[in-house]
């Protein structure tokens, strides 16, 4: 009974971790708080595994440890952030480069290669990475010639598994044997280079279509194979020419990859220039890049296209990752990337068709590292490469455990896996609703209770708090403009939505203070009530300091706040803020078109006159700004 019980464990877990890996890349659920509840429930079998095999050893590999002072770097800038909640968990729902995201990629791996051992496993698992790749960049297909499926989004990571995968396909494509295998694998290399053709992404198709059919032209010659290779790669070189061509036709409309979210590489690295010259060992925490960028943003990106863009991305993980753990990252960085090369490039005496096309993979991995932002499906995906890589190397190291060590790590893991998969349930609801809520936002009250519920189910979400504060703010204004004769009740009813709104704003800046978008709904809620209340009129000078501080350099914010104070008929601060934009991008057209309005109103005719001069200077004769700048000219003249 023992022996079978073990048994079913074993396939239970293998099928498990296939699952992990196939599905990652394809839901639509946020991938991360699948691979967090998917990776609490192997823990827990894993460690019943061993107690009922009587097996109480665990293999360590040569990734274990750069991957812990990894962790642990993050672990060290998560206690000592300014934004804790942040570090642990991220922006939700993207988690990925959080302290949670990288404890759960360690642990991932610790489970892969613990578990899966040459043979049936290994097949599983590698089918599993091929299957993957295979469904992903089908999913990512039908969803570029249906956009309305929302597939395209989910599986935008597709091209990147399809490279990653490739070099097996071709591999089992080449050398194996078996004809099935073969047509399959066939079938495999063309709907991957479908994807990557038609994903346009050029970094990627150029030099895979090149070492492909360089490959596909040499191996033959070198091992006398030609008539027995030529059918296997008549379907991908159809796919290639006619999907090129395709390409080409003006009737043809896909969509791309969105550019505006991921920072360029040079400007990427003027932002890692920043945070180092700032500190090269204290870090404000392990933050979002969106949040790193207002930080760091140097003046020089000013004179840029993207002066007035957010990016949610840096130009690749690695830059991400300095940033954040600076000294300590870079360090920690290079003893992995050390490793993971050596690993790669070992040789394997092994009789596996495809361990140097595993090798290529790794390779190629490292590769977009350097290239591409950091996801979960990336560093899935990596993992599992390195993994059956280090398993057909066979693991140097045992270390035994007494099996008390194991029923006690039973006994700790069972509560705060249920805690943990509360806390991951909780979430998943939240997320829900949020998502909810911002689909409603025409109907105000609708997407108030969406926004309410997800804040109550999980409460420590500081965007959850900073756009309920808004609706509230909205839903108060609605009905106090839309209601004749308020009742006390009524009356009470947009006191309480105001007081909820001035709350979750300022529960929003506790949470994350290092966020200028929650400082800016705090002092645009403050700045309303300022019309009554000169106290807060003064908590919204504070509030719009405190976002200030923490984007210094950008004349989009300034602008913003100069707007604010214009429209509250602040005219003498909104001057000040317009001229500090100018003063930072003295291109900055709208900043004086707008200035010239406010001098305008502090009677200052000669000062708009100029600044208005300067604006007509600089728009385009063409556009509807330039006429109206031009209009508002010869009104000053009058």
């Amino acid at each position: 009974m023992k022996i079978r019980l073990t048994k079913y464990l074993d396939h239970l877990i293998t099928y498990l971790i296939a699952l992990v890996i196939i599905v990652t890349p394809v839901i639509v659920f946020p991938k991360a708080l699948f691979l967090a509840s998917a990776t609490l429930v192997l823990i827990i079998l894993k460690l019943l595994h061993l107690i009922l095999s009587g097996r109480i050893n665990l293999a360590w590999g040569q990734l274990e440890l750069p991957l812990l002072a990894l962790t642990a770097s993050f672990t060290i800038f998560t206690l000592t952030s300014s934004s804790p909640t942040t570090s642990l968990i991220g922006e939700l729902p993207l988690i990925h480069g959080s302290l949670i995201s990288w404890i759960n990629y360690l642990l991932f791996y610790l489970i892969l290669i613990n578990h899966i051992r040459i043979g049936n496993q290994f097949k599983i698992i590698l089918i599993s990475l091929l299957s993957a790749s295979v469904l992903s960049s089908l999913l990512y297909l039908v969803g570029l010639f249906f956009p309305a499926s929302n597939l395209y989004s989910a599986t935008s990571f597709s091209p990147l598994l399809a490279v990653l995968t490739l070099p097996i396909f071709i591999a089992l494509l080449i050398r194996s044997a078996n004809s099935t295998v073969k047509s399959l694998s066939s079938w495999g290399v063309s709907i991957l280079l479908a994807c990557l053709i038609l994903s346009q992404q050029k970094l990627l198709i150029l030099p895979v279509l090149l070492g492909f059919y360089l490959l596909t032209i040499t191996y033959p010659l070198l091992h006398k194979s030609k008539l027995k290779l030529s059918g296997a790669f008549v379907a991908p070189l159809i796919v290639t020419i006619t999907l090129l061509g395709l390409l080409y036709l003006p009737t043809l409309t896909l969509p791309k990859n969105d550019p505006d979210s991921t920072l360029p590489f040079n400007q990427s690295l003027q932002i890692l220039k920043s945070a180092l010259s700032d500190s090269s060992f204290k870090s404000s925490g392990v933050l979002p890049f969106k949040i790193n960028y207002d930080l760091f943003r140097p003046l020089e990106l000013n004179k840029t296209n993207n002066w007035n863009k957010s990016f949610e991305h840096s130009f690749n993980e690695i830059i991400d990752i300095i940033i954040n753990l600076k000294v300590l990252g870079i360090a920690a960085l290079g003893w992995l990337f050390l490793k993971l090369l050596k690993i790669s490039l070992q040789e394997i005496d092994g009789q596996y068709e495809i361990t140097r096309s595993i090798s290529v993979s790794c390779l190629i991995g490292i590769t977009l590292l350097f290239i591409y932002p950091g996801s979960t499906q990336l560093m899935i995906t990596l993992l599992s490469l390195f993994a059956l890589k280090i398993i057909l190397l066979r693991p140097k190291y045992q270390l035994i455990f007494s099996p008390l060590t194991i029923y006690l790590s039973l006994i700790i893991l069972l509560p705060v896996t249920v805690m943990a998969g509360y806390l991951l349930t909780n979430i998943t609801l939240a997320n829900y609703h949020y998502n909810q809520g911002l689909k409603n936002l025409n109907d105000l009250q609708s997407s108030y209770s969406s926004l309410e519920t997800a804040n109550k189910i999980y409460p420590y979400s500081d965007i959850y708090h900073s756009n309920l504060a808004i609706v509230s703010f909205a839903l108060g204004t609605k009905l106090v403009q839309e209601t004749p004769g308020l009742s006390p009740e009524a009356q009470q009813e947009i006191t309480n939505l105001l007081q909820n709104s001035l709350k979750n704003a300022e529960r929003a800046v506790e949470l994350n203070p290092k966020s200028k978008d929650n400082w800016l709904v705090l002092a645009s809620i403050y700045q309303r009530i300022g019309r009554s209340n000169p106290q807060a009129s003064q908590l919204a000078d504070a509030a719009y300091n405190q976002a200030l501080a923490q984007n210094p350099t950008n004349p989009s914010l300034l602008f913003t706040i100069a707007e604010s104070y214009f429209t509250f008929g602040k005219f003498s601060q909104a001057a000040g803020f317009f001229e500090q934009a100018i003063t930072l991008k003295d291109d900055y057209a709208n900043a004086y078109y707008n200035l010239s309005l406010t001098y305008k109103e502090l009677g200052r005719v000669a000062d708009a006159s100029r600044s208005i001069d300067t604006a007509l200077n600089l728009l385009d004769p063409t556009s509807i700004d330039y006429q109206a700048a031009k209009k508002f000219k010869a009104e000053l003249v009058k």
